[in-house]
């Protein structure tokens, strides 16, 4: 039996989620018109979001931007919205298989028709 205050914090997460899912593919868009490769990671990737949780952005590729520059490129997309950027090329080695597994490009965030 989910109590009260799980059943709140369980649905203040998927209202998170709704909002952060929007945010996340406009930033995807963003980084891929300025020739940026990027993925989502972490509890927006996995599903696992609360209320209180940030978009973790995987930079796979910079392209001829500093992590600064992609940086400002998010911040009008967010309107405020937290986030992390985590480029790859510094991530663990160790670490790296866990993250390339459960990012998400922006084609796997797109809502998807129904079948007829």
């Amino acid at each position: 039996m989910v109590s009260r205050i799980e059943a709140l914090f369980r649905r203040r997460g998927r209202e998170r989620a709704a909002r952060a899912t929007p945010l996340a593919l406009a930033d995807l868009d963003a980084l891929e018109r300025e020739g940026v490769a990027a993925a989502v990671v972490g509890s927006l990737a996995r599903g696992t979001m609360l209320q209180h949780s940030d978009i973790d952005l995987l930079i796979l590729d910079a392209g001829p931007h500093s992590l600064e520059e992609i940086a400002g490129i998010l911040e009008p997309v967010l309107e405020g919205f937290p986030f992390d950027l985590i480029p790859l090329a510094q991530v663990e080695p160790e670490m790296r298989p866990l993250l390339l597994r459960e990012m998400r490009r922006a084609s796997d965030l797109r809502p998807h028709p129904a079948p007829a």
